[in-house]
């Protein structure tokens, strides 16, 4: 980076040139007294160019101000930064109005900041350099709400970008075809599902009958990801799939495909004339810094646009749940997570976390169901010196550690009687009284709590406290089994391949079809958690570039027709009004009773009912299942 300096106090400017060369050694700096000499130095940077302006705002013969004036009004490209041993308010507003691209302040320790804010600066004039150029698209796409939502999007995020819509590919090649048309476009952007003349066949047309060639970025959906990507052997620049966030995307694709086009013609150039080889080399220059600027800025923009991180999804019934958790996240509102086992409930709460206003504090997690009934009290409320047998020092309650956070009580549903009173007075108050002690500790703490229990049930049993069951259930958030998001499948098998691929050093870059449709039509009765495990199973024995299952429990598909069997016997038999505990302690009984009370081996219940000889049997201990013993005469 190559810095021009002007500073009148040559002990400042000595310091400064020390620590930056000690912290950045790549930095080029140049030292220069008054505004006038800058400005003879800055009349000179198109054959001598510098990339920062770095200004003391105090000089012999003028201010930082009219220097930044001065750069701004001649339009010399170099980033701007000013800096003052006496900063205020007004000055700083000032600056930023002539666009200064950033704002210093001689503080204790600005020296070990200066260079990040260098590189700062630099990284912002550069990306409002390129905003500040116009890009012309044309945009093909029958969906007029798309269209809309598109166009209004880019409007607020990317309104450097013009798009032309039309509504069918023949306009579209119409319109590129016209020898009179004054607008050159700098990229074309297709929606793959057109009617008529497709995409694919647009492409064709494109190839064979115009003679300028523009890039082409394809939007097509999650289904048609396979079939679109043809199109990249067809003369298609890029492929994006329409998913959450795509539209922050966009605007980098565009761009990325209009600067690797313009790549590939100046290389072109570079082949055909060696009198234009020196020009090329610059632009060619020029475009890769571009592409490296495009991606710092604009994915940033695309991370800040995932509205729940690692909540992967695109179905319906995921979306209205997203959609709930976006309305309560920034609120102090108490939110019970429902679910069944696998579904995510753990990875909601950290979402819902991590988009309050308490996100910089901590988010304390407690199962309730894995620590024991006499230790779960002290757990949750922390306990005195003394208090009970090994308690041997204070120790502080993890609704204290949470204190101006988010606790999460997993397991919910499985807290004792006695325990449920004191966490309604949490709920209530705000304060509860450790083990052991009369001192009253009041919290400021927002509760996530989830279950995969039925809690209506239990309330109308006895074994869960009504009044907490309704603090509780104040905004309640169901996940959906992946039984009912099949739609989804596709997406988290792509991404636990590309995560663990990652993790295991594999190169696994596609799952075949026949592998997809089995895992798509599996029940997965372990939710999402089990669908993770399959394909972590999978990755570890796969030897080559494509996925390879290593044992789904059901390789059609779908359950087995012992399993299907034993499941419709059930259902006949059943009242059609089971809990979920009946359910499944009256299916296993019947397969136990059908496999003549064997677990293991080809006919055992195990196998029938598609899981593990272990997993079997401690069911069969939580269900209360054994085999009847034999009365001997």
């Amino acid at each position: 980076m190559k810095i021009l300096y002007v500073e009148d106090n040559l002990l400042d400017a000595d310091l400064t040139l020390r620590r930056l060369r000690a912290v950045s050694p790549s930095f080029e700096l140049e030292i220069i007294p008054t505004i006038e000499s800058a400005k003879i130095r800055l009349d000179h940077v198109a054959e001598n160019p510098l990339d920062v302006v770095l200004t003391d705002m105090h000089l012999s013969d003028g201010d930082g101000l009219s220097l930044l004036r001065h750069i701004r009004e001649q339009g010399i490209p170099v980033a701007v930064v000013l800096i003052t041993g006496l900063g205020d308010e007004e000055t700083a507003v000032t600056a930023l109005k002539l666009r200064a691209d950033d704002y210093v302040v001689k503080k204790p320790g600005y020296l070990d900041r200066l260079a990040a804010t260098l590189v700062s600066a630099l990284d912002h004039f550069r990306a409002e350099a390129r905003r500040s150029r116009p890009m012309h698209v044309l945009y093909a796409d029958h969906n007029v709400e798309d269209t809309e939502l598109t166009t209004r999007h880019f409007a607020v995020h990317a309104n450097h970008i013009k798009l032309q819509v039309v509504s069918s590919a023949a306009e579209a090649l119409s319109l590129l075809k016209d020898s009179q048309q004054d607008l050159r476009f700098d990229a074309l952007l297709i929606n793959f599902e057109l009617p008529g003349l497709d995409a694919l066949e647009l492409l064709r047309e494109l190839r064979t009958s115009l003679k300028t060639i523009v890039p082409v970025v394809i939007v097509c959906s999650l289904e048609n990801e396979g079939l679109a990507r043809q199109s990249l052997n067809r003369g298609a620049t890029s492929v994006i799939v329409r998913r959450s966030g795509f539209l922050y995307q966009l605007p980098w694709e565009l761009e990325d495909a209009h600067s690797h086009f313009e790549l590939q013609r100046s290389e072109a150039a570079l082949r055909v004339s060696e009198d234009s080889l020196k020009t090329a080399l610059i632009e060619l220059q020029e475009l890769k810094d571009r592409i490296h600027e495009e991606n710092i800025y604009l994915k940033k923009e695309v991370l800040a646009s995932g509205s729940f991180g690692e909540i992967i999804g695109q179905s319906d019934s995921l979306k209205r749940v997203l959609q709930m958790a976006e309305q309560v996240a920034p609120l102090d509102t108490t939110v019970l997570i429902l679910g069944e086992t696998g579904t995510g409930k753990e990875l909601m709460a950290h979402a819902l976390h991590s988009r309050s206003p308490r996100s910089k504090q901590a988010l304390v997690k407690v199962n309730c169901a894995t620590l024991p009934a006499d230790l779960i009290e002290s757990e949750l409320f922390g306990h005195e010196k003394g208090a009970f047998t090994g308690a041997n020092a204070r120790r502080s309650g993890r609704f204290e550690i949470a204190n101006n956070g988010t606790i999460f009580l997993d397991e919910v549903g499985e807290l004792a009687l006695d325990l449920q009173t004191k966490l309604l007075r949490v709920l209530q108050e705000g304060e509860f009284e450790p083990v052991g002690s009369n001192r009253t500790v009041k919290v400021n703490v927002r509760v996530v709590a989830a279950t995969n229990r039925n809690l209506e049930e239990a309330v109308s049993k006895g074994t869960f406290r009504s009044d907490l069951y309704y603090r509780l259930n104040i905004f309640p958030i169901t996940l959906p089994p992946l039984r009912e998001r099949r739609s989804d499948v596709p997406m988290l098998v792509r991404h636990f391949v590309t995560e663990l691929s990652s993790k295991f050093n594999k190169m696994i870059d596609s799952v075949p079809q026949e592998t997809m449709t089995a895992l798509k039509n599996y029940p997965w009765p372990g939710n999402i958690r089990e669908l993770r495990n399959v394909i972590e199973r999978a990755v570890i024995t796969t030897q080559g570039p494509s996925l390879v299952l290593a044992g789904l429990p059901s390789q059609s598909g779908s359950s087995s027709p012992k399993t299907m069997e034993v499941i419709e016997e059930v259902r006949a038999n059943g009242s059609g009004a089971e809990t979920l505990e009946e359910s499944q302690h009256n299916l296993i009984l019947q397969a136990l009773k059908k496999s003549y009370w064997r677990v293991e081996g080809q006919y055992g219940a195990a196998a029938a009912l598609n899981v593990h000889p272990s997993k079997l049997r401690s069911m069969m201990k939580k269900l209360g299942i054994a085999r009847p013993k034999v009365q001997l005469q």
